[in-house]
Formats: structure tokens, sequence, C-alpha cells
């Protein structure tokens, strides 16, 4: 086991509170199995420490139930690493234990009401949304992945095309399989992110955030061009679109715009070029919302 130290894991409410209080200290598992919990690595339970009254890191054991705890930057400097007593406890997972992973995973997805319907088997590609087969196809290649589904894609077509039906259907696929899935508009991540800075721990409040959406596993984030590029937003944007970008291999990273990359604002820099290090797919008209309608289809 080692230290989290920034909290991308989901720990019971009342233990969170201990964390942040600095009474406790938590662990996590460094590797875990495919297709098991994202949240405990299957085991259904986590980790953490439970400091003694007073703990402070010591240079050497101090011979009572004590642990070294890596938490700084393992240099001259580093003055939270060392031996701290207490002992390791191990606390229900959120998440899948007692069966709720299912629900847990429903309510965490980013999606509300009939969104949490969305589907691929309701996306139009007969009669005149007939181009839109290479986009559907693209998400039935991720959906048939499963447990595997990885990469960094972006969806890209005007307005009402079906873009965020499309990444709705991943997130809501990818869940009913256990995967820890998280749909989001790149406005509301921006604002959940920024208002953390008001809260009592605002600095480890929003390394937290930034952390969940970096190492969620499958992660869509729609209108990614429709935000306000500010300084901070732009590098909160570049530090998630890196990061997740550098472990596509890992992680399944999706994007919906409506301009195609190469044309995004020169405000997105480097971004853009990240972007086209993806998967790129279009998504032509037509307008999807009537696309229901009897007369869009073959008779």
């Amino acid at each position: 086991m080692q230290v989290s130290d920034t909290l991308p894991i989901v720990y019971p409410q009342e233990i969170k509170g201990l964390i942040n209080s600095g009474m406790m200290i938590p662990l996590r598992i460094e590797s875990k199995e495919a297709g098991q919990c994202e949240n405990c690595g299957g085991l259904g339970y986590l980790f953490v420490f439970e400091k003694g009254k007073d703990s402070k890191p010591l240079r050497y054991p101090p011979g009572i139930k004590s642990k070294w705890i890596p938490l700084g930057n393992m240099n001259a400097d580093d003055k939270l690493s060392g031996w701290y007593v207490g002992e390791t406890k191990q606390v229900d997972c959120p998440v899948c234990a007692k069966g709720q992973m299912k629900s847990w995973l429903e309510k965490n997805c980013g999606l509300f009401g009939s969104d949490l319907n969305v589907s691929l088997a309701d996306f139009s590609i007969t009669g005149m949304a007939s181009a839109k087969k290479q986009a559907h196809d693209e998400v039935a290649k991720i959906l048939s992945m499963n447990q595997l589904a990885t990469g960094f894609i972006t969806f890209y077509g005007s307005f009402g095309c079906g873009k965020s039906h499309l990444l709705k259907s991943i997130v809501n696929g990818l869940r009913g399989i256990g995967l820890r899935t998280f749909y989001s508009t790149m406005a509301d991540l921006l604002t959940d992110i920024r208002t953390r800075f008001g809260e009592p721990n605002g600095s480890r409040e929003v390394a937290t955030i930034l952390e969940f959406y970096r190492s969620i596993k499958v992660l869509c984030i729609d209108e990614f061009d429709r935000v306000n590029m500010t300084g901070w937003a732009m590098e909160t944007i570049f530090t998630l679109v890196d990061d997740r970008s550098t472990h596509k291999d890992e992680v399944l990273t999706v994007m919906a715009s409506n301009k195609e990359p190469k044309n995004l604002p020169s405000e997105f820099g480097y971004l853009t070029s990240r972007i086209n290090g993806g998967v790129i797919v279009s998504v032509p008209p037509p307008d999807m919302r009537p696309a229901l309608k009897d007369d869009w289809t073959d008779k």
C-alpha cells in the first residue's frame, strides 16, 4: 500500500471528515485487477491509518505500533514523511460494499432523470441520418471493449447533431458494466473546481476534485469549446487534458466540440495538438431532435 495524497478514492463521509481534520491518513492499494471496483480494487474495503494523539512523523521507529508513511517529497526538506504512531484500519468501500455499487455509480455519473436512460440504440442512423453511421459505429466499438475501453476521442459537429447523445450513451453503457464513469460539460466542470477555492479546505478540495477528474476511468466532457478561456480556465483545462491524453492507454476520455479541433480558437494553443493526437470523429447533420419522427426514417 502507498499513501494517497490527494484522495482520488471515495471514502465514507465520516472517514473523509477525519482525513480532512488530519486525524487519519488515507492509504491506497497500488494495483487493481481489471473488472474490479475502481474505488477499492475489488476488496470491498479501504485502508486508513489512524494516528495516535499528537502523532508527528519520527525519523526512527519508536518501538510501538507505528508505520512508515511517505507523505512528502522524500528530500532533505521533507518534514511530512516519517514513522507515525498509530494503526492501520480498514473501512467499507462506499462504492461496492453491501451491493451498493450499481446505485453508487448511477448517483455519481453526472447524469440525472431521463438522461440515465439514453442509449446508443436510440441514436438514429437511417434515412437522412445515415451519414451519422461512422460516429455511431465508433461508440459501438467503445462499448464493445467493455472493461478495456481506453483512448482519447473527440466528436465534433454543429448544434443538435447528436454529440451529447453519444457521450451519454458511452457513460450509461460502461456504467452498466461497473466502470466508474462521469459526464459533464466543460463549463460545469470548471465551475465545480472553481467553487472549491472557497471551501474550508480550499486548496486540498481543489486538488481532490481535479485528481478525481484526472483519474476517473471514463470521462466524457461535452461542449469542450464553449467556455470563457481565461488564464485560470486555460491552465486548468490544459492540466486535465494533458494528463488524460498522456494516460490514454489507461483511461478513456471522450470530448465533444462544435468546431473541428483544427479550427479551434488560438486560445486553445497546445491543447489543439493534444486533441489532434487522438481519434477525431465527425457527427454530421441533420439535427437529432426531430430525428425520432417517422419522416426521418425510410419506410
